[in-house]
């Protein structure tokens, strides 16, 4: 009996470790979306997000992802999270992806009528800070990125005109108005991933339109190796996976591009996204393997030598007077009964 236990678990083993490295999230949708908490904002706004944090004498730090949604999402609380699979990103693979531990914030805010505009920047600037505040022990604030797509990839472009050295790295996905110079020529630090279509339904999110963005991150970046471009002939929507010899042919779209970076450039059965090419700064075509995917490029992008985070003080100041008087309550608490929580779970206060 017990041979054929060990014999049993050996096989399991096995067959565990044959699984390819960057096969997608195998937890449901409704499990994952479930893991994002809702969070409200200081103007009345309000966002989702994900703490990898698991208890209070939790004392890494961790990366930020802020996700923006595109036009076709986002009219209502806690739809940012329909359609676009972003929610991968909270399980506990795609988790266990980053480095130094494992683990990454994610945060998720939601236009007002499901539209980014131009003047939502401040907003959305104000958001991340009273974010980042709120978790000041866990965040890793020289690891902060930022990830959107079509409209969303629009505004990533906003953030980036205004904030040119605040992310570490940004993921512009189908953006259908590209930047010009005057914003790529301050993005020597930042590390910029493209995605695109050659035949986009959108043309000046084609791949045509991109490259001229791209030429600009090249002449740029201080780092050539640290901005890519994706260009996809074609994308083969998750639910259109293509099955040799189905018979059945596989649903595409020209403008989803999105969708492999929420994937993190694989599909479910490990396979890397076909029909792209994928080149770094250097003109380099990259052949992208089993674990190289968003999660680990993102991983590797940090702003060396980045000044401490620069938070106003309406904002810094009432946080750290609340944390302090919640923090010596939660204190109180672990000695008195051993409680392992925290008070400040959870809690929204701006």
């Amino acid at each position: 009996m017990k041979k054929t236990i060990a014999l049993i678990l050996c096989v399991l083993l096995v067959a565990f470790a044959a699984l390819p490295a960057g096969a997608a999230a195998t937890e449901n949708v409704n499990t994952l979306q479930a893991k994002f908490r809702d969070g409200t904002t200081a103007n009345g706004g309000d966002y989702v997000y994900y703490s990898p944090v698991s208890n209070v004498i939790d004392t890494k730090h961790y990366p930020l992802i802020v996700f923006l949604h595109g036009e076709d999402v986002g009219a209502t609380p806690r739809s940012q999270l329909e359609k676009n699979g972003f929610w991968n990103y909270a399980s506990a693979a795609y988790q266990a992806r980053f480095h130094d531990g494992g683990g990454c914030f994610l945060l998720a805010p939601r236009s007002k009528n499901g539209v980014w505009k131009p003047e939502d920047v401040s907003s959305v600037k104000g958001c991340i800070d009273r974010f980042v505040v709120q978790n000041q022990a866990n965040i890793d604030t020289k690891r902060i990125y930022v990830i959107g797509y079509s409209k969303g990839a629009d505004f990533v472009w906003d953030l980036l005109r205004a904030y040119p050295t605040f992310f570490a790295g940004a993921i512009p996905a189908a953006a259908i108005l590209q930047p010009d110079e005057s914003v790529t020529s301050k993005l020597q630090n930042t590390a910029v991933w493209l995605f695109c279509c050659d035949v986009d339904v959108n043309y000046t999110a084609s791949t045509y339109c991109v490259r001229k963005v791209f030429k600009n991150l090249q002449n740029a970046t201080y780092d050539l190796s640290s901005i890519r471009i994706t260009a996809f002939s074609n994308v083969l929507l998750p639910n259109g996976e293509f099955i040799l010899g189905s018979g059945t042919p596989p649903v595409t779209d020209t403008h989803s591009v999105w969708y492999a970076v929420t994937n993190d450039m694989h599909m479910s059965d490990g396979r890397i996204y076909f029909s792209q090419t994928t080149m770094d700064g250097s003109g380099k075509y990259l052949d992208l393997g089993s674990s190289d995917g968003v999660i680990e490029w993102l991983s590797r992008q940090t702003l060396e030598g980045a000044k401490s985070y620069d938070v106003p003080d309406e904002v810094r100041v009432p946080f750290s007077i609340f944390a302090f008087i919640l923090g010596a309550f939660t204190r109180f608490f672990q000695r008195l009964f051993g409680w392992s929580g925290s008070l400040t779970e959870g809690s929204e206060i701006f």
